[in-house]
């Protein structure tokens, strides 16, 4: 299986940032403009998961390995609110997801797609709606939305 050295430099700078991307943008789905800690770390659990889940997909190691270094790019012009910014974070994870697509074998494509969604799923189920998380709603209506475009983004 390959990784990295499937893409060349310009490709990569969009593939690699995919999984903090995702959970970036699931954890401020819920409209909140602060992340919450908790969420962003559920996620970060399910991707290392993923990595010792499969130690020879050389593509899953990388993407995990340089997820703290990738950071979404907001434009010159930030965007002033929560769904603005998950807006423009869902771009870049279909201009990634395309890209990756168009040279990862079908295999690995199945891998990172599972992966992406599970962060993405333990993040907007970390936390209830509500003060604090404590609400008895899991997941909010917005993160449903957020969950739905990227499994469309994702799945096709």
């Amino acid at each position: 299986m390959a990784g990295k050295d499937l893409f060349t430099d310009e490709e990569w700078a969009l593939v690699a940032p995919l999984p903090g991307l995702v959970i970036m943008a699931a954890s401020i789905s819920d409209g909140k403009a602060l992340p919450s800690v908790r969420e962003v770390s559920a996620g970060g659990v399910v991707l290392v998961d993923a990595a010792k889940a499969h130690p020879d997909n050389a593509l899953v190691t990388e993407l995990v390995n340089g997820m703290k270094d990738a950071k979404p790019d907001l434009g010159e012009e930030k965007p002033t609110s929560s769904e603005a910014v998950v807006a423009v974070l869902a771009t870049q994870i279909e201009t990634g997801w395309t890209t990756l697509s168009s040279k990862a074998s079908s295999e690995d494509l199945a891998v990172v797609r599972d992966l992406l969604l599970a962060a993405a799923r333990a993040v907007v189920e970390r936390l209830g709606t509500g003060f604090m998380g404590s609400g008895d709603e899991k997941v909010s209506p917005s993160e449903r939305a957020f969950l739905d475009r990227l499994t469309g983004i994702l799945v096709g």
